[in-house]
């Protein structure tokens, strides 16, 4: 009797639970390493990981077992012993042969349910699914089928479907119909580096941000900081709480609603025009969110552009939006970016959300008509136009990077670029690149010191090789390193007179951009004319 009523009494104490968000975007490990203390002090029964431990995004097995051997035993040597769930993530299984490395490397497999410590966890792989569909939702009905309804129950997965923008509305309410109909307590997903909690008939809906992944800047009351989630499940009953390696913080945090509100603000609230040094104003539209009338508190920093106003207060109502202009006068340094802050309340608790963003810059050269060969040095007449050594660092500000200069030329169809950079230390992770632009699509050519070249093409069906229309040559001496490259506009598709175009450098882990910020938007690149149009 005493070993029975022993038994019933371990079976019937609540389950305490360790979550890890996200460990790519970044991969601080040094922030995974603390995480996994804070898990190893609490001392969880179980402990769980919502996806994306490994960079993944390549085929070549050896490298993607690499990866996994580095972060198991990181975590085997944080955390001896600990029983562990883990969950694909779009890194973690990105193609088939992820899948295989997954299984081999984990001993699991993508979908699966298990048990432990009186708790069912269901794992559901959405790691290749971009968009929530039938298919998956039927791996999840199987799944859950296989749960009493008097399990205490939590399903994991990677993508939290039941709060990304873009997905079938009707889609997620059968998600979350299936997910009633088992009575599962909590459902525990990743992916968008951000905090968020929602209860939805009586189920706990919560989004981990990261366990050493990148998430921006740290704002604690929107949820972004390396966290590890504390999950109490005492039959029905749902506890949760967040773990930083250094706090524990309070549960009024930013909901759903709340989140989304900042994210529109963040990304939607602004519109500049493109900063260009042959004008004398600057435009910055405001639109509006949709929460209501609003008033935004604007500071400008206007480094060398010479912005006045520096602040000002913008009122915008819904439906409405509003442009304000400031005076210009930008001198030699077009680079560090103007920096806009930004302060207002938003969300029915009056929060108030404070960030900034750099002004993006439009930078325009011409390209006079000359005919280069491509050897990787400049000689005298191939490149007669002016030399561009103005670059921007990552974040718009200043770049860091030794020497950098380019100048372009064309001929016929023929597009000419040579580039000479000084040398910092040694020449490992150094590479010079051009992005175009043409009918939609973008071309992208790279060059490294040792001699060897990489090209893509990236349309809306994704990324492909792009095996012909271009030539590269680089060599190194006297401590720079020089690039050339040819391409065949007519390859592309361009007819016009001017070409979509940025430039950039990487050298050990730096990146210095010419027109900033380095996308894959045309809206955002820089111009060169042509002197020449194609027939």
């Amino acid at each position: 009797m005493m070993i029975s009523a022993l038994l019933m009494a371990v079976c019937a104490s609540p389950a305490r639970i360790a979550v890890l968000g996200d460990l790519t975007g970044g991969g601080d490990l040094t922030a995974f390493e603390s995480c996994l203390e804070t898990v190893s002090l609490m001392h969880p029964d179980v402990v769980v990981n919502v996806g994306d431990l490994i960079a993944g995004y390549t085929d070549d097995r050896l490298e993607l077992e690499a990866q996994w051997e580095e972060v198991l035993g990181i975590i085997r040597s944080r955390i001896p012993g600990m029983e562990i769930v883990l969950v694909p993530g779009n890194h973690d299984i990105t193609r088939n042969e992820a899948e295989q490395a997954w299984r081999e490397m984990t001993g699991t497999s993508p979908d699966r349910v298990e048990e432990h410590s009186g708790v069912t966890f269901v794992v559901w792989d959405t790691s290749r699914m971009e968009h929530l569909d039938e298919a998956g939702l039927e791996r999840l009905e199987g799944l859950l089928g296989r749960v009493g309804r008097r399990d205490t129950s939590v399903l994991l997965t990677h993508r939290p479907f039941w709060m990304l923008s873009g997905e079938d509305e009707s889609l997620v309410a059968d998600l979350e119909d299936l997910v009633s109909d088992a009575d599962i307590e909590v459902v525990l997903g990743g992916h968008i580096h951000t905090y968020c909690r929602e209860s939805n008939d009586g189920t706990e809906y919560i989004t981990m941000c990261t366990s050493g992944g990148d998430f921006g800047g740290e704002e604690i009351q929107a949820g972004r900081f390396h966290q590890v989630g504390w999950l109490t499940l005492d039959g029905d009953g749902v506890s949760f709480a967040l773990l930083d390696p250094r706090h524990v913080y309070p549960p009024d945090l930013n909901t759903v609603e709340e989140e989304t509100l900042r994210y529109l603000l963040e990304t939607r609230l602004l519109a500049p025009r493109l900063l260009e040094a042959a004008l004398e104003s600057a435009a910055l539209t405001l639109n509006a969110t949709g929460d209501g009338e609003r008033t935004v508190h604007l500071r400008v920093d206007p480094q060398g552009w010479g912005l006045r106003p520096e602040s000002l207060e913008v009122v915008v109502t819904p439906g409405e939006a509003r442009t304000v202009y400031f005076s210009q006068n930008p001198g030699e340094a077009l680079y560090p970016a103007p920096l806009l802050t930004v302060e207002t309340a938003y969300g029915p608790r009056d929060k108030v959300a404070v960030f900034s963003v750099r002004w993006p810059v439009l930078r325009t050269l011409d390209a006079p008509e000359a005919r280069a060969v491509v050897d990787g040095t400049c000689s005298q007449g191939e490149y007669p136009g002016s030399t561009e050594a103005v670059f921007a660092g990552s974040d718009g500000g200043a770049d860091a990077l030794p020497a950098t200069a380019f100048r372009v030329s064309a001929s016929g169809n023929v597009l000419f670029v040579h580039a000479r950079m000084q040398i910092a230390d040694d020449l490992d992770g150094e590479a010079f690149g051009l992005v175009l632009c043409a009918g939609g699509e973008y071309w992208r050519v790279k060059a490294f010191p040792d001699g060897g070249a990489d090209a893509i093409r990236y349309s809306g069906d994704g990324y492909s090789s792009w095996r012909s229309g271009w030539e590269a040559v680089s060599r190194a001496e006297d401590g720079f390193w020089e690039a050339e490259f040819a391409v065949d506009l007519e390859e592309i598709g361009s007819y016009e007179p001017r070409i979509r175009a940025d430039f950039y450098r990487l050298s050990n882990g730096g990146l210095a951009v010419w027109a900033w910020p380095l996308e894959f938007e045309e809206r955002c690149m820089g111009i060169v004319n042509l002197e020449f149009r194609l027939p």
